[in-house]
């Protein structure tokens, strides 16, 4: 019989009635990710599944790990064998091409060598989450076929350049984390249409500005760049995210922050700059009236310009390890709850830290 029959065979009786995982007890392994909850088999190949046949009685399989998965491609003619699977993972594997099962609705690649991942535009995926880990495995660039993904994550693995384009038109997509992936660069086209993401985390990585278009993702409810190269921000970066409730920009070496227009956050709560080398900061076009933490922890600030009339009464400063100037904590300490670890001083103004500088410094407003 020819060989591409068999793979028809196989496909159909499969599609039938699926296939008998023979699962490993991993009790006390360590593995990426908890085994508990999964079906573990192990060392396996795609010539390991031309040698068995499926089975009629089978129990379903709805978490199937394949660890040290060998195999040249993970191909559509295989997709009967994972009937009833949900998520599927691979672990310490070598896959030259990763056919994504329509039928899936969680994948996983963890510690693997995947050369592509391939999609078929003719498909009805149900791919919902996508996770990836100490793998380096080409995101397709036209992922517009997956409708109905809903997060990716990718962590510790190289990935350069990040085309956030590739999710256009992706309506259900709402979270996308690249975490040490050593992204420098971030691509949004100025028509990008991804209507609910709502999260955006690129920590840990190189990005040295604010990516260009930020702004057009217009759901964005949450910004987190913790620990990456940014030494200049312009906030109007951020003009048109009206969504927008928390900018996390902590351990970045920022020394300025510049605000050419009034920059409108009406949803912002949150924003944190803490460990930055800011010696300067002037929020005179900043317009935020449900901001309840500014973190200016761990720079070198000794005020901050404009508060009064321009940040919300109540609002928390946090500044540790700033040396405030004593004006500056008058000026501003019954607009602002100025919040700071307790440490020893010799001048306190309402229970604060501060410096006495020359009068030539104090320039508050």
């Amino acid at each position: 019989m020819h060989r591409s029959t068999i793979f028809l065979c196989l496909l159909a009786a499969a599609a039938t009635y699926g296939y008998r995982w023979e699962c490993e007890d991993m009790a006390g392994e360590e593995s990426p990710e908890e085994y508990e909850g999964w079906c573990v088999v192990t060392n396996l190949t795609d010539i390991d599944l031309l040698k068995t046949s499926p089975q009629i009685e089978y129990e379903s399989t709805s978490k199937l790990l394949l660890n040290n998965y060998q195999s040249s491609s993970v191909a559509p003619w295989m997709q009967g064998y994972f009937s009833g699977v949900d998520h599927l993972g691979f672990a310490y594997g070598n896959i030259h091409s990763l056919y994504v099962i329509p039928s899936l609705r969680n994948l996983s690649v963890w510690v693997s060598n995947v050369t592509e991942m391939t999609l078929d535009p003719t498909e009805d995926y149900q791919l919902e989450a996508i996770i990836v880990f100490e793998t380096i495995v080409p995101l397709p660039n036209d992922m517009s076929t997956l409708k109905r993904l809903k997060s990716v994550e990718v962590r510790e693995t190289i990935y350069p350049t990040l085309n956030l384009s590739s999710f256009d038109g992706l309506v259900n997509l709402n979270s996308v984390s690249f975490r040490a992936s050593r992204t420098s660069t971030v691509v949004i086209h100025s028509n990008i249409d991804l209507p609910n993401l709502t999260k955006l985390k690129l920590t840990f990585n190189d990005l040295q500005s604010i990516p260009e278009n930020i702004n057009r993702l217009v759901a964005l409810e949450e910004l987190d760049l913790y620990w990456n190269d940014v030494t200049h921000l312009n906030m109007d970066a951020f003009n048109g995210l009206k969504n927008l409730l928390q900018i996390n920009l902590d351990m970045n070496p920022l020394k300025t922050i510049s605000t050419a227009e009034s920059v409108s956050l009406p949803r912002l709560q949150y924003l944190t700059f803490f460990n930055g080398k800011l010696e300067e900061m002037d929020v005179r076009h900043w317009r935020m009236p449900e901001l309840k933490k500014l973190d200016v922890s761990n720079n070198k600030l000794i005020e901050i310009r404009n508060v009064k009339g321009y940040l919300p009464r109540g609002m928390t400063l946090v500044g540790t390890t700033n040396s405030w100037s004593c004006q500056f904590v008058e000026s501003t300490r019954e607009h602002i709850v100025i919040e700071q670890s307790s440490k020893e001083c010799g001048v306190r103004r309402g229970g604060i830290c501060c410096t006495e500088y020359d009068s030539e410094n104090e320039d508050t407003h």
